[in-house]
């Protein structure tokens, strides 16, 4: 069993609500997303948000190296 990281900082992160309008390509992904059990839900947006966004989250930051996390 791997041991926890011992003083291990959270971060939290709150999203806007999003209600789209009926029929709109967003509309489509939230029915979807809507559709899956909570914690697939969770998992994937999580997955989505780091595959999506980290490059541009390092670049911002100022990282100009892969760390591999």
């Amino acid at each position: 069993m791997p041991k926890a990281k011992a003083n291990r900082v959270r971060k939290s992160l709150s999203l806007p609500r999003f209600t789209p309008d009926e029929g709109t390509t967003l509309a489509i992904v939230a029915d979807y997303l809507n559709g899956l059990e909570a914690g697939e839900r969770s998992t994937l947006i999580r997955e989505l948000l780091v595959m999506c966004l980290l490059p541009l989250a390092k670049h911002h930051c100022g990282h100009t190296h892969s760390s591999g996390t």
